[in-house]
């Protein structure tokens, strides 16, 4: 099939049938995209567990050969990964809210806490962690709904906090 385990997404991957080539070669990819080709090329477009199938037809007898393979992005995060490790607390809150994640690996990250006017409440510079706690003070402003936009590298994620009085 191919000597490889893991790949970015969008890569372009050659399969290879290495026993018979007689008969009728069927390929499913695991994502839908199907081939006939005895040795095809395929490419992912979405991050994942793929389980890819090979299929061969002679003479009325079938064998198979299956390969599981792991599509990641480029940065090996997803939106919804750093969604879930980001932990905004307590929310609803006071006005002192702790903010921290953990991403597994060094990203660039900074944030803005904005107000639902859109006004920029506060922002932290970008800084390359992997994992950090911040402190995000809303004592002085008013009781009400805050956006929180989390960067990371080229992806944003937003959660909202509700200060309370």
């Amino acid at each position: 099939m191919t000597d490889e385990n893991s790949y970015d997404i969008n890569t372009l991957i050659s399969f290879n049938n290495i026993g018979s080539t007689m008969g009728n070669s069927t390929w499913n990819f695991g994502d839908d995209g199907t081939s006939t080709a005895i040795n095809p090329q395929h490419q992912y477009n979405s991050h994942g567990f793929y389980t890819v199938v090979l299929s061969l037809e002679n003479n009325g007898c079938v064998g198979t050969d299956e390969k599981g393979l792991i599509i990641t992005n480029s940065t090996g995060i997803t939106e919804e990964f750093i969604s879930k490790q980001l932990l905004i607390y307590p929310n609803p809150g006071f006005g002192m809210f702790k903010m921290r994640f953990d991403l597994g690996n060094d990203h660039m990250v900074n944030y803005d806490v904005i107000n639902l006017d859109g006004k920029l409440i506060s922002t932290s510079g970008p800084e390359l962690v992997s994992e950090a706690e911040y402190f995000i003070n809303l004592i002085a402003q008013p009781a009400g709904y805050y956006l929180v936009r989390f960067y990371v590298d080229d992806m944003q994620v937003t959660k909202k906090l509700l200060k309370t009085n």
